[in-house]
């Protein structure tokens, strides 16, 4: 892994299957979807290494998943089922392009300055599995309606920005979904 990240100027983490829970310290539980530990393992490599060698990420779904993970972060396997409070539906059934719920930005929060603020953004959700305690080096960024975390980002540098949602799939139609991947070309740069 140390070959390759020396290959990257930046390192985009994409969706994908669930993560493993045993790279977080649980069992398995029934609605565990399907996961590769090979995958897992190999991404948790590359993000502590992207950290050591200051190497800017940009995550999105899984990849904020895998990346909190990494840090020493946990997972809700399955939100539905693990969660005390009612939850929205996150795994969207609309056209990917689409935003189906809304989601409430951090003030004063990185993510903030690149998507802008409120709580009347609406992301396109696709996971069942989400971000149950940040990484200690991580902070909020987002969340949404129901109290699941769509958003964290480093505390004190640019070096890692994640959302929970698909802004490669909205990012025709929607400024604020292009302005993350400026942002992450110009932290690339900056870093270079």
């Amino acid at each position: 892994m140390a070959t390759y990240i020396e290959l990257c100027d930046g390192l985009l983490l994409p969706g994908g299957p669930d993560v493993a829970p045993k790279f977080y310290g649980e069992e398995p539980i029934p609605q565990q979807g399907d996961s590769d530990a090979l995958l897992d393992e190999s991404e948790i490599k590359l993000v502590q290494l992207a950290v050591e060698k200051q190497v800017p990420i940009f995550a999105l779904c899984r990849g904020m998943q895998i990346m909190n993970v990494a840090l020493g972060g946990t997972m809700y396997q399955d939100i539905e089922s693990q969660r005390d409070k009612k939850t929205l539906q996150h795994y969207q059934k609309a056209p990917m392009d689409q935003g189906t719920h809304r989601i409430a930005v951090t003030p004063g929060s990185r993510l903030e300055k690149i998507i802008g603020g409120g709580d009347d953004i609406y992301v396109n959700s696709h996971h069942h599995q989400a971000v149950k305690a940040i990484a200690p080096q991580l902070q909020l960024t987002a969340i949404a309606r129901d109290g699941v975390i769509e958003g964290v980002e480093t505390k004190d540098s640019d070096l890692i920005t994640a959302v929970q949602w698909h802004p490669e799939f909205m990012w025709q139609n929607d400024e604020r979904m292009r302005a993350l991947f400026t942002d992450f070309i110009g932290r690339v740069e900056k870093h270079q």
